[in-house]
């Protein structure tokens, strides 16, 4: 054991002819065999004492890492347990958090199907209205457009986020842009009338377009064809001014003016007062007509004869017996003739002049092209 004295006894053989060569052993030469023996024993023993020695320190510091690589492995076990153990908390805070995630995706899966729901009846309302709609952002780019908009923009869905002012309109507005603008800025509606390119008359609306939040974000124009309203309010002042120059007209027979003066004056009347651009009396002749009296064309035409060929829409107002108004001549070949033909005539308004019901002449009210 570590720590007690200890003793090694060595043996060596040797041969018979050693022992007699030496000859006779005597007691001093056994003890100095002895002495020089126990000398070598006990160097050897010293030296193997300091290799124990060294054996038992190098065994101490063995010991010693080993406790020392002991502790480092009892530390890093309890640093491992910690780290599992917070692995284990993180797996579960990641697994309520994908519960969480799975939860908010079905919500999202069906906020997107009643999105999907919304945007297919704002579609199917924007196809079925028949009315020009155009929605802008504040930078009155494009947002949003019903199919009916192309009857007075040209558009098409690669239009979407695409300025207003690039545009081409057609409708004659001055400056859109500029109007849509004021509109987004005052947050106040505003309405035009205004025309396509082939003359028919639309009523333009611009009203804010507002979030849910009630802040204005663009602006929403709304173009509503209202050219039959239009033209009716025309007509209808038409007549009026037709009732008033027939106004005119009789004050006229009531006065002492002479017949052809007061024919005369009553043509002009009906002019001014219709907003025209000609017109003439043609009185009933045989077989045809003779204009006797104009405003807005050569005096060299009074007088001039027309047959009924010539003159279609006299001799189809007295026919029918009720005034007769044409939109357009231009485009058909049976009224474009003659007298209208060789001024450009493209609008008649005719009027019968009767006397005791029977048919002397007509009143015709021309606008050109």
């Amino acid at each position: 054991p570590a720590g007690q004295a200890q003793m090694m006894i060595a043996f060596r053989e040797i041969s018979g002819a050693d022992v007699a060569a030496s000859g006779p052993v005597t007691n001093d030469d056994l003890a100095r065999l002895y002495e020089t023996r126990e000398q070598r024993v006990r160097g050897e023993l010293g030296a193997i004492r300091g290799r124990l020695r060294a054996v038992a320190e190098e065994k101490e510091q063995v010991n010693q890492s080993l406790r020392s690589a002991n502790e480092e492995i009892r530390s890093s076990n309890e640093e491992l347990q910690s780290i599992n153990e917070e692995i284990e908390t993180a797996k579960e805070e990641l697994q309520s958090a994908n519960e969480e995630l799975i939860t908010v995706n079905d919500e999202l899966r069906l906020s997107n199907r009643e999105l999907g729901l919304v945007n297919d009846d704002l579609t199917n309302f924007t196809a079925s209205i028949d009315v020009p709609v155009i929605m802008l952002d504040r930078s009155l780019r494009v947002r949003r457009f019903t199919p009916q908009a192309t009857r007075v923009v040209r558009i098409e869905n690669s239009d979407i986020g695409r300025l207003l002012e690039h545009l081409p309109l057609r409708v004659n507005v001055a400056d859109l842009p500029a109007v849509a603008a004021v509109v987004i800025e005052t947050e106040q509606p505003s309405s035009l009338e205004v025309q396509d390119d082939d003359g028919r008359w639309f009523a333009m609306n611009l009203r804010p377009y507002r979030s849910a939040e009630g802040h204005v974000d663009g602006v929403v124009i709304a173009f509503s064809d209202v050219d039959e309203l239009k033209r009716g309010a025309e007509l209808l002042e038409r007549r009026a001014r037709l009732n008033e120059a027939l106004t005119g007209i009789d004050a006229h027979l009531a006065s002492t003016m002479e017949f052809d003066e007061i024919m005369q004056c009553a043509l002009d009347d009906g002019v001014k007062a219709l907003g025209v651009d000609a017109g003439t009396i043609e009185m009933r002749s045989d077989g045809g007509w003779i204009v006797r009296y104009e405003m807005g064309f050569s005096a060299g035409d009074v007088g001039l004869f027309l047959s009924e060929a010539e003159a279609p829409n006299a001799t189809e107002v007295a026919s029918l017996g009720e005034p007769l108004m044409i939109a357009d001549m231009t485009s058909d070949p049976v009224r474009n003739v003659g007298f209208v033909k060789a001024y450009g005539l493209k609008s008649v308004l005719a009027l019968l002049l009767l006397v005791r019901d029977s048919v002397i002449g007509c009143l015709l009210f021309y606008r050109r092209t």
